[in-house]
């Protein structure tokens, strides 16, 4: 497994630093970056998982990113659920684990944290919407009714409608949907 959590990226820092007025290369922070020790942040409480492919069609591995500070923390080697339930055993603070509909990371999630709350995570939700909303069109695309036309009259406009003709109207119009 191989602990990645709460690095940014070199040339970033070094943008950071010359904003402050240090002038550090990318190249020094590099060489210097992997002699440091690693932080020891808190203990995740959410943290969601995902698939991550090194090549384009291959799934190789599982990422775990806590949600609250958004810093990956880990990458494990592979996206069987024995290996995300026993990461999950070693992390027993985990109290939300969002992700996408994999059942193999269903099975990892309820025998290593039962005590976890599952959930979607915001890609799954936005495409679960979006597969909604393209459902829900086509079926109503006619058009409206076409309004009523004005009264000629001004005593025909000040005339409320017959109970019988509000009635046409409104069934016209449950029609029209």
């Amino acid at each position: 497994m191989v602990r990645w959590a709460w690095i940014a990226s070199a040339s970033e820092v070094a943008r950071r630093l010359r904003a402050k007025g240090l002038a550090v290369r990318r190249q020094t922070l590099h060489r210097g970056i992997p002699a440091m020790p690693l932080p020891n942040p808190p203990p995740p409480r959410g943290i969601g998982m995902d698939e991550w492919a090194r090549r384009k069609s291959q799934t190789d591995a599982t990422l775990w990113v806590d949600h609250e500070h958004g810093a990956l923390w880990e990458i494990l080697p592979d996206t069987q659920p024995e290996t995300a339930a026993a990461w999950l055993r070693a992390h027993p603070t985990v109290a939300i684990v969002p992700r996408d509909r994999a059942t193999a990371f269903a099975r990892g999630i309820a025998e290593g944290a039962p005590q976890a709350e599952p959930g979607a995570d915001r890609w799954q939700l936005l495409r679960n919407l979006a597969t909604a909303v393209e459902r829900f069109f086509p079926r109503h695309r006619e058009s409206p009714p076409a309004p009523a036309p004005p009264a000629t009259s001004l005593d025909a406009a000040a005339e409320p409608a017959t109970p019988s003709q509000e009635a046409t109207r409104q069934q016209r119009w449950w029609q029209a949907i």
